[in-house]
Order: C-alpha cells, then structure tokens, then sequence
C-alpha cells in the first residue's frame, strides 16, 4: 500500500514538472507575437516622440529633441479644442449609445412572439463593417442625393437641403446618430445578458409592495447591472476615443476642423504632413490619457473573478 501511494506521489510530481516546464513553452509563440505586434510598435512610437522624424528627410534623417515635441503640443493654442472635441464625442456617444442599447436590452426581455428574430435583427449594424457603415451613411446625410433631405424636403419640412455634413454644428448630429446605430448593439447584447441575471424574484417582490416601472428601474435593474454597465462605459470610453475609421470616412475631420478629434490628428500629422515624431508625441499623450481607464478596466475585470 505504502508502495502504491508513493508510486502515486512520485507521478503527481512527475507530471508537475513537466507542466511547469512545458506551461511557460507554450506561451512563448502568443508572447513573441504580441511583443512584435504590439510591443516593438509601442516602444518605437514612443522613442520616435522624443525625436523630430519628419519621413521626407528618410527613415535615418532625424535627432533626439527631448521633450520638445510634448511641449510644442501643449503650447499649441488648438490643443485644448482637439482635447474638447475628444471629449465632447466620447461623453456625446456613451450617452447616445446607453440609453438606446438599454432601451433595446429592456424591450427585448420582455416575452415577445418573434423575440428571438428581433434580438437577431439588432444585431444587424454591430456586425456591420464600420467603413461600411459609415459609408452608408455619409450617402444618408448626402446633401444633394441623401435620403434623409429627399425625406424632408418631400414632406415638405424643409424648401432646401440641411447641410448635414458640412454645417460645423449639424455634422455631430450626423456623426452621433451613426454612432449609435453601428454601437448600441454591443451595449444591447451585454445589458441583456446582464438582466437575464436578475432574479424574477426581486420584481415580484416589488410589485407586492407597490413600486412602478420606475421605481424598479431604479432600485432593481440598474444596481443589478452596475458591474457589467461600469465595464462598458470603461471600454467604450477607450475605443471613442481611439475612433478614427468612422469619423474619417464620413469627414475626414471636416468641415474645417469642427470634428478633428486626437485620433484624427494623429493620423493628419503622421500621414498628410509626415511629421512623424511629432504625431508620435500627440498619440503617446492620448495613450497616457487612456491609460486611466484601462487600469480601471484591469480593476474591475480582476473584482470580478
């Protein structure tokens, strides 16, 4: 008996090492592909920002300047309306996007025929190719040929065409209304699985004691939902402000720079004017920004386990 439980203990162990062997090996190719990926990038942006790499004088054609190119983006009287525009897209969008996929998420719990069509079918603009989408809808809000105009002018609520891409005020309309039709889906999908969650039980209590649709909104459905909504707005306030496809195509930062948020004058300053260190510096300033969420997202995703 002695023999066997030995036996036993000596295999368990046999298999220990060869699992801490064999564990860290076969995570090499994941790290050695997110190192060149990710990590080679990273570092050479943010060595590039302390140089004043102008691509036109060639890839070796540059010198260290310190901290020159941050200070001259700090100094730079626009920097606080990019900054703002930033802002204003990502609060405008997590408000828009919110409150429609929360709506969605609320209807579509409800026991109705067809249910599982619907909930298919609001899935539709989340899978949706952004450029596509934005496409789409930079035809939408077309002045000349879009339907939103022929739809106005036809029932005869306007004599001319909206300048909805070209009025500085009137082209965040247009840009929120894409934004909430491309994202509220991905909101919709995680609040409903947060309500499927909830126990029936904690409503039916609340009906004994008199409480409304409000009420339980209020005191049951969004303290349920807190972890997962606090998640949300983390992420999507990380990838707002990273958005560049969607807005680019439908204004390329336009008219004028009423919608040039970070994102896209990072990608201005890199690709139209080549002063790649410089951008360097704009797009290293933004990660550290965006790094204050991300360490709050690790926060949270590690409470959660």
């Amino acid at each position: 008996m002695a023999t066997r439980t030995g036996a036993a203990t000596a295999l368990r162990r046999s298999r220990w090492r060869q699992e801490g062997v064999w564990g860290p090996l076969l995570l090499v190719p994941g790290l050695a592909i997110l190192i060149l990926v990710v990590g080679y990038p990273c570092v050479q942006g943010i060595r590039w920002s302390f140089t004043d790499f102008y691509l036109l004088n060639g890839l070796t054609g540059w010198t260290s300047v310190g901290l020159a190119n941050y200070a001259k983006f700090l100094h730079d009287p626009e920097a606080a309306a990019y900054l703002e525009r930033t802002a204003v897209w990502v609060v405008a969008s997590l408000a828009c996007q919110f409150s429609i996929g929360l709506t969605l998420a609320l209807l579509l719990n409800r026991p109705l025929r067809l249910r599982a069509v619907y909930r298919a079918v609001a899935l539709v603009p989340w899978v949706t190719p952004p450029v596509v989408a934005a496409l789409i809808w930079r035809w939408i809000f077309h002045e000349q040929w879009g339907i939103v105009n022929a739809t106005l002018m036809g029932a005869h609520l306007t004599t001319q065409p909206v300048r909805w891409l070209s009025d500085p005020t009137l082209v965040w309309v247009s840009l929120l209304v894409m934004s909430t039709w491309r994202f509220s889906p991905f909101w919709y999908v995680n609040i409903l699985a947060g309500l499927q969650t909830i126990p029936r039980e904690m409503y039916d209590a609340a009906s004994v004691d008199g409480a409304g649709s409000v009420a339980k909104l209020w005191h049951i459905t969004l303290p349920f939902l807190r972890p997962v909504l606090s998640v949300l707005f983390l992420l999507e306030t990380i990838w707002r402000a990273n958005e560049f496809g969607t807005i680019w195509v439908m204004t390329e930062g336009g008219p004028g720079k009423a919608t040039t948020t970070l994102a896209i004058l990072i990608y201005q300053t890199s690709f139209q004017f080549y002063r790649i260190g410089y951008a360097a510096s704009i797009a290293v300033t933004l990660t550290v920004l965006l790094s204050v969420f991300a360490l709050l997202y690790l926060r949270r995703a590690q409470m959660g386990q």
